[in-house]
Formats: C-alpha cells, structure tokens, sequence
C-alpha cells in the first residue's frame, strides 16, 4: 500500500463550514465528554470499530477527540443516519472530521475529513484523482468493485470563477440488477481525500452520478 499521508495529510485549515456547529446548535447533537476513549465505548460496537480501524488507517484521527454524537434518526446530514464528530482546536484553528452511520447497518455512509473547498495551485488531473480515489477505496474503506463514472469539478463563483478540488464518482451494481450503490470521494487540489459518500439506489441514477456536471439530472 502507498504511503497514506499521500491520501490523508493536514495541513492547517480553518474550519469555515463547521464553525457555526456549536452547543446550541440547531442538530441534536449530544455534546460528550473530553475523554474521546471514553466516548468510544458509548458508540454502538460496529460503528465504535470503524472509527478505530479508520484511525489506524488515517493516523491523524488519533489527534482528535469525539465530542459529539446525533440521536439516532436526527443526524447533522440525513434523517436517517448518526453523526459522530471528532473535533480538534488549536491556538489559531477548530477542524471538524464528521462521520455519518446508517442508524440499522452501522455502516459508513459519510465523511468529511476537515475542510479545504477553495481552488488551490496544481489541481491534479482527472486519471490521477481516479487512480486515488480508486485506491483509496480499496486500501482504507475495504470497497471492492467499483467502477469509475465521473470526475466533478464544480466551479466557485464570483468575480474570478475557479474550478473546485475533484469529486470521483464510482458504482457497483446490487445482486438486484435494478439497484446500485454509487460512491463519491471527494479530494482537495493536492489529492488528498477529504470525504467519502455512499448510497445505494435505483440504476436510474446513473443520469446524475454518470453524467457530466452540467448535464446531471434527478431521476423522476
């Protein structure tokens, strides 16, 4: 396996989105105690095993805490999924790694890995942003199979319109035919990954997740 820091390094980034998620935020989000090992054994087994082996994996995540953690059902991104946030604060910045569960499976179906959604100098090309994302599913996530469909590149409006970090989305088809999970990995302009969705639906996605930025649509 390639070196992961390759995939994962932080560097110091302010938390521009996540800022506002404080103890009276609008989400019910149960502030935890500081001891994050403490925390861990409140979380289900599997979901408690998943942000043990991702910190393995990703070992920066051992320098942040779990400090917050969604109702079941009342998730910070989805109604139907737990939120677990591991938070971390210095002197100058706050980052915020949030993982999103299914409230049934236990598995991931989300992460955000601190923030970086501004254009930066040397966007790495498409094949490259593949061919990590690619194995960054297999190496770190265990995801076998999938496919390569699109590279996203969305654009920061403004005054100076500039292409975003990529987004590499993948699909495997279900042992349903009709059904199909698709994932996206998101990078950040030096192609480390900054975030992970998983959804399963009906093939009649592939007009949003296999089309091209400006022609994706939502299936009727």
């Amino acid at each position: 396996m390639k070196n992961l820091k390759h995939f994962c390094q932080i560097v110091g980034i302010s938390a521009l989105l996540f800022t506002t998620i404080g103890a009276n935020t609008a989400f019910a989000m149960v502030a935890l105690p500081s001891n994050s090992q403490e925390n861990l054994d409140l979380l289900p087994p599997m979901i408690a095993q998943t942000i043990e082996s991702l910190k393995e994996k990703i070992p920066f995540l051992n320098d942040y805490n779990i400090i917050r953690l969604s109702k079941d059902g009342d998730s910070l991104y989805s109604p139907n999924e737990i939120t677990v946030m591991l938070n971390k604060t210095d002197d100058v910045h706050r980052t915020d790694n949030i993982f999103s569960f299914d409230p049934k499976t236990h598995s991931l179906q989300f992460f955000m890995l601190g923030v970086n959604i501004y254009p930066q100098p040397g966007q790495i090309p498409d094949q490259k942003a593949i061919e990590v994302a690619s194995q960054f599913l297999v190496d770190v996530m265990g995801e076998q199979g999938y496919t390569p469909l699109q590279v996203w590149r969305e654009t920061l409006k403004g005054p100076n319109p500039s292409a975003l970090p990529p987004k590499v989305n993948f699909k495997k088809i279900s042992d349903d035919p009709s059904m199909a999970t698709y994932i996206q990995v998101s990078l950040d302009s030096e192609g480390s990954v900054r975030g992970f969705q998983k959804k399963t639906k009906t093939i009649e996605w592939d007009q949003w997740y296999d089309a091209d930025l400006n022609e994706r649509a939502v299936p009727k």
